[in-house]
Parts: C-alpha cells; sequence; structure tokens
C-alpha cells in the first residue's frame, strides 16, 4: 500500500484544492499546464498572490512561543488580537516581529476571550503592545490581506460557473 503525506500552509491547501477542483471540471490537463490559457493565468496570479503573503506573513508575523498554531493576527483598537482555535494562556509570552528592528520583541498575553464566527469557536487573546507596534502590525498586516483577498477574487472568477 502507498500513500502520501502533504504538509501545507492553510493558503497552500485553498491552491491546490481550487487547483483540483477546477480540474474536476475542466479535466485534469488543466493541472499540468494545459488547456485554457486564461485558467493557467488565473493560477498564476493566484499562486504568486499566495507567495506574496506567505512571504510577508514570515517576516511580518507572530512567532508563538507556546505550542499550538494561531490563524491570523489582527488589530483591533490600537490592540493586537491573535485569533486561535485553542485559547492562549493569559501571561504567556509571545513574540512580535517589528518590521523595522531586527530583533522580535516578546509582549504577554493580556486577556483571551471565545468567539464565535460563522457557527466555528475561535478564541482571540488580547496582546500587552505599545500602540505604535500594533499600528506597524496594521500597515503591515493590511499587505497581506490585499494580497490574499486579491487571491480569493481571482479564485472566484476560477470557481464560477462552467464554461
Amino acid at each position: 500500500m502507498r500513500f502520501e503525506i502533504q504538509l501545507r500552509t492553510y493558503a497552500q491547501d485553498y491552491w491546490a484544492n481550487l487547483v483540483e477542483k477546477v480540474a474536476d471540471r475542466e479535466g485534469l490537463e488543466i493541472k499540468y499546464g494545459v488547456g485554457d490559457s486564461d485558467i493557467q493565468k488565473q493560477f498564476i496570479q493566484i499562486s504568486q498572490r499566495i507567495a506574496q503573503f506567505e512571504t510577508l506573513d514570515q517576516q511580518y508575523g507572530i512567532v508563538p512561543t507556546i505550542e499550538g498554531d494561531y490563524l491570523s493576527v489582527d488589530t483591533f483598537d490600537d490592540q493586537l488580537v491573535v485569533r486561535s482555535h485553542r485559547p492562549i494562556q493569559v501571561g504567556k509570552q509571545l513574540l512580535v516581529r517589528n518590521p523595522h528592528t531586527s530583533s522580535p520583541e516578546e509582549v504577554k498575553v493580556r486577556f483571551c476571550e471565545e468567539r464565535t464566527y460563522d457557527n466555528l469557536v475561535y478564541f482571540h487573546s488580547y496582546l500587552e503592545v505599545r500602540p505604535t507596534i500594533a499600528a506597524l502590525w496594521e500597515l503591515d498586516r493590511s499587505t497581506i490581506d490585499i494580497l490574499w483577498h486579491e487571491a480569493l477574487d481571482i479564485a472566484d472568477i476560477l470557481e464560477g460557473p462552467s464554461r
């Protein structure tokens, strides 16, 4: 018995599943660079945006110093918030990468609350950071968000009705 294990980021997994979905509709050859040139161009545009998104996310992201993953980092009312599947313990230290300095800064989780969004439970962990760090993060994150939403917009076109 043979099997394959794939390790992907969320964005990579989204892209791969999109390619499979379009291939089911348009034919398997589309996955290998054959077929409709417009679809191929859209695949390239999405993959470029995802690559830029992931590069920026790694460069300016928050690096948890605890076990577990985070889904996103956002600013709300000049506060930096980590959204995750599991709660992050109050007082835990996280590292914030500031794009204008070479070394990360340690911040503490101030409080954590449970939130429900589209019937899914998430945890919002609010961090103790100076407002300038939150403002820098918001600026950097907006670039990442723009790239991600551009990729989703192109994907919507690809996922549209059959040609």
